[in-house]
Formats: C-alpha cells, sequence, structure tokens
C-alpha cells in the first residue's frame, strides 16, 4: 500500500510539472482570446467600431484589446460580460483580472492562473474520496489518475474558468456529504448552520463560475432527497430541509446575475448549441468524449486517428464496468452520489439534443462534473482490485492501472509539445493560416466580422507577424463599399480569411485581380490574390 502511495506521489509531481511546463506552446485560441479582451475592459463592441472599419492597421494594433488596461477596472469586466456574454458569471473574469493587474497579460501568466488553481483539485479530490470511501489510497489514487488524465491536464492549462469550476464541483460536493454526516450525528444547530452555510457559499461561488453548476445543484438535492430522505427514516426532511434552505440562499445570492441573463439571452446565450448535427457526427463526439479522458487525440476531434477508435470500446467498457463494481461493492448513499455526479449532465443535455436536435452535449467542456465521477468510479475500482488477495486478479489490475496511468503521462507530454489539440475548437488549425501567410509589412490580410472570425483575428494577434497589414470589414455596419479603404499597390500578399463570396468578388471586380483558396478545413478557409495586381482605381 505504501508503494502505490508513492507511486501516486510521483505521478502527482509529474502532473504538476507538466502543468507549468511551455504554457506559451500551444495556441492561444478564439474562446480565450476572448478571456483577454474582457481583462482589458473593452467589449466586443467596441472594439469592432474602432478596429471593423475598412481602414488599414497592423496586427499590433489588436494586441490593445489583449492586454489589462489599469483604465479600465472590474466594473467594466463586469459591464461587458452582462451585455454581451452573460452566459458567462463574473467569478473567473474578477480574478483573472486582478491576476493579469498584478502579474501581467502575457500568454504563460494568463495560463498559469488556471493551472496553479488546477493545484487545488488535487486536496479536494482527495477529501471527497475520503468522505465517501474513508479510504486514503482511493484519495491518492482518483489524485493520480487525474493528474496526468488529458481532459483534465489540458483544462488546466486553458485560459478560461474550467479549473475553478472544477474546484467549486468539488467543494459543493465535500461540503454537502460533511454537512449530511454531520447533521447525522445530531450536533448542535449552530453547528449544523455553519456547515450547511458553507455549503451555500461555495454553491453561490460554483454559481458565479458556471451556470451549468445549477444542474449539479438540481443532483445533489435528487441526492439528498433519496438518500437522506426515503433511505433515512430516523431522520426524514432534516437533511433535505437544511438542503432546501441553504441551495434558496445560493440562488437568491445569484439571482442579479440571472435576473442579467434572462433579460440578455436572446443576444448573448449560446446559440450554437441548438444548431442541428448529423446523428453520426454527434455519435463520434460522444464516443471522443470517452477516449478523451484517457488519451491524446492527434486531429482535432479524433474523428481520423485510428488509436481512438482501436482503444474507444476498451475505456468504455472500462468506465462501464467501473460503475458497475462501484454499484456492487459500496453504499447505496456512496454509489448514489458518484452515479448522480456522473450521469445528471450528460442526461440533462443529451435529452433536447436527441429530442430537439442540436449539440449541447457535444462540447466536453460541459460535462467536467461527469469527468469527476468517471475518475472516482475508476479510481475505486483500481484501488479495490490491486487490493484484492488472488494473485493473477491482483495482477491483471495491477497491469491495467500502470497501463492507464501510463497512457495519460505519455499522452501529457504529447501535449506539452504541440501546436494545438482538441480544446482549442474553431481555431485548431490556426498554425496553418499562419504559415500561409507571408510575415512581412507587404502583406494584407483581409477579413470581416462574422460568425467565428471576431474572436479568431484576436487569436491570431497573439502569432501573426506584428507588421502585417488587416484591413477589417464589420458587415453588420450600415456602411457602403464605397468607405472601404483603397489598397495601396505596394502590397505583394493579399489574403482573405472567412470572407464570403460576396466581398472576396466585391475586392476582385474592385481591383480587378482573381483569387485561389490555399487553406480550408471545418472552420478556416484562406484566399489568396493570385494575380498579378493591376493599378486601376488603386491609390498608392
Amino acid at each position: 500500500m505504501k508503494g502505490w502511495r508513492r507511486f501516486c506521489l510521483i505521478v502527482l509531481i509529474s502532473g504538476v510539472i507538466l502543468r507549468f511546463y511551455n504554457l506559451s506552446g500551444q495556441l492561444y485560441w478564439h474562446d480565450e482570446a476572448f478571456t483577454s479582451l474582457r481583462i482589458s475592459g473593452y467589449t466586443a463592441e467596441e472594439v469592432k467600431q474602432e478596429i471593423f472599419t475598412g481602414e488599414l492597421i497592423q496586427v499590433k494594433d489588436l494586441q490593445k484589446y489583449q492586454n489589462s488596461n489599469r483604465d479600465r477596472n472590474i466594473s467594466h469586466v463586469i459591464d461587458a460580460l452582462a451585455l454581451e456574454d452573460s452566459q458567462h458569471p463574473p467569478l473567473y473574469y474578477i480574478l483573472i483580472k486582478l491576476w493579469a493587474d498584478w502579474f501581467g497579460s502575457s500568454i504563460p501568466v494568463i495560463r498559469s492562473f488556471s493551472a496553479l488553481i488546477s493545484l487545488l483539485v488535487f486536496p479536494c479530490l482527495y477529501w471527497l474520496c475520503w468522505e465517501l470511501f474513508r479510504s486514503p489510497l482511493v484519495g491518492w489514487m482518483a489524485i493520480a489518475i487525474a493528474s496526468v488524465s488529458p481532459y483534465f491536464f489540458l483544462y488546466a492549462r486553458e485560459a478560461r474558468q474550467y479549473s475553478l469550476w472544477t474546484v467549486t464541483i468539488l467543494l459543493t460536493g465535500i461540503l454537502l456529504l460533511r454537512s449530511i454526516r454531520l447533521t447525522r450525528e445530531e450536533i448542535p444547530f449552530q453547528q449544523s448552520f455553519k456547515n450547511w452555510g458553507g455549503y451555500a457559499i461555495a454553491l453561490t461561488f460554483s454559481f458565479y463560475t458556471f451556470p451549468i453548476s445549477a444542474i449539479v445543484a438540481i443532483g445533489q438535492g435528487i441526492y439528498v432527497l433519496i438518500a437522506e430522505t426515503l433511505l433515512n427514516r430516523f431522520h426524514r426532511f432534516k437533511s433535505l430541509l437544511f438542503y432546501s434552505f441553504a441551495s434558496c440562499f445560493s440562488i437568491l445570492l445569484f439571482s442579479p446575475w440571472v435576473a442579467i441573463m434572462i433579460s440578455s439571452w436572446s443576444k448573448t446565450g449560446p446559440s450554437w448549441t441548438e444548431r442541428p448535427l448529423p446523428l453520426l457526427i454527434w455519435l463520434k463526439l460522444w464516443g471522443m468524449h470517452f477516449s478523451r479522458f484517457f488519451i491524446f487525440s492527434i486531429d482535432g476531434f479524433g474523428f481520423h486517428t485510428l488509436l481512438n477508435y482501436i482503444t474507444l470500446p476498451i475505456f468504455i467498457l472500462l468506465f462501464l464496468y467501473s460503475l458497475y463494481f462501484l454499484c456492487r461493492q459500496t453504499p447505496v448513499k456512496v454509489w448514489l452520489f458518484i452515479l448522480i455526479l456522473t450521469l445528471i449532465i450528460p442526461f440533462a443535455l443529451a435529452s433536447p439534443d436527441l429530442l430537439w436536435g442540436g449539440q449541447r452535449s457535444t462540447s466536453s467542456r460541459y460535462l467536467l462534473p461527469m469527468y469527476l465521477g468517471m475518475d472516482i468510479a475508476i479510481a475505486y475500482l483500481f484501488t479495490a482490485q490491486i487490493l484484492q488477495s488472488r494473485f493473477w486478479p491482483s495482477f491483471f489490475w495491477k497491469s491495467i492501472t500502470l497501463a492507464t496511468i501510463s497512457l495519460g503521462l505519455i499522452s501529457c507530454l504529447f501535449y506539452v509539445n504541440a501546436e494545438a489539440s482538441w480544446i482549442k475548437g474553431v481555431s485548431f488549425n490556426n498554425p496553418e493560416i499562419v504559415r500561409a501567410i507571408a510575415p512581412s509589412s507587404k502583406s494584407l490580410l483581409i477579413t470581416t466580422s462574422a460568425e467565428i472570425n471576431f474572436g479568431n483575428i484576436l487569436a491570431l494577434s497573439h502569432v501573426l507577424d506584428p507588421n502585417i497589414n488587416l484591413l477589417l470589414i464589420d458587415v453588420y455596419a450600415p456602411s457602403d463599399w464605397e468607405i472601404i479603404a483603397k489598397i495601396p499597390e505596394s502590397f505583394q500578399n493579399i489574403y482573405f480569411l472567412n470572407v464570403s463570396d460576396r466581398w472576396r468578388q466585391k475586392f476582385e471586380n474592385q481591383y480587378n485581380f482573381q483569387t485561389k483558396p490555399i487553406y480550408s478545413d471545418t472552420f478556416l478557409w484562406l484566399w489568396q490574390k493570385n494575380q498579378k495586381f493591376r493599378s486601376m482605381g488603386v491609390l498608392s
């Protein structure tokens, strides 16, 4: 047992070191660029009015909107979120704004905040396992698996709120189980009030980190209702009553932001989640949910990676067997908590996808509670099996445990040196765009504010040559073609990134040249002028 603890400690140290290694290595993508935009205190609308004017600017001019601005304080950050992005509550953005004001706005610094917060996951995970199993080794095993799981590893290095959300989910689970346990022990009312008050505060923090926490809270309410009321007649309604007061208090504290979300949801809600998706693609993405917990993916989604297809059935069977083993070997109050934690979010998001269409459940970041439940269930399975007395079954599960953790560690080593990973979504192939654009002051990149272009051009500003010229067009502004700046004759390379055929043809007709596609993927299209520039109505 001591040997396994030492092994888990070595794995943990490796995972911690890798979390801080080469933080600037992977591309800074669309969503992370929006984090930096929030840090700057500017709204997207302000930025569009200043730079999407059809006037020539340079890449380096965009960095103004990607760095902390001390003239714009926390109130500007909150106002920008309320106006444009209310689906993301302000707690993380307040903290990252303070962090950037103190330490700077560079990519490694911004990502290091998430990496630092992710370290709190390990003691919280151990504590939750202790509340559930009273087994130190289960806690250590859960820590070891999580420390090198590609899923937790990648989000620990992401300039978004998911590390903080992980911590708040674990804290709510810990404080809920602790409060229930102490309530059973008939402690004085004041002590119960403090414990349930702690749960209410943790739940409030979770709400203000990510609104899907509401589904987790509903799952915790279902757990209290079943485990502490229906299955525990002696303490009927006592824990349920405390939970009701605590959750209502949390909802009351979160209600100001709920009002903002309701009033602005039609403008700021994630409308992409309702877009229909072919069933086969939906099923493939769900398969990747399980694969991403254990192993790296070479391409953006893992669809075309043979290794993922080969190992996927093994991972799914391991996950399902861990839940089965948990339900067979532990008391109802233990397995019910983990089962609800694991399944409540997938059920809540996948059901509307299947009934009405959409892709709500295809985003792995929304399923974070499921991955926590998966981690704990597998940790319990491995621990119970390697400690059994029979040699060959114990040897088999020791081999599986070592293989699983080793595969995770190899995946982390792969990702720290990769320029992109699947969590980069719509920006996964941005490095290809950078390589295709000539790094010269005589290069011009033209794009519009449509769809992902706004966030992507901000992301590209971190990696493109700062002297490359930009012509940014706000397609939603009531402007005429005539106000768009004339293109100087000196430009040798002209590129069009995600520009509609209509706008591209306008340029071709205006300046009498043709374009050719030089790169495309699911989200990105890059065209380049391919005929000699003719000085037809062109200013020098």
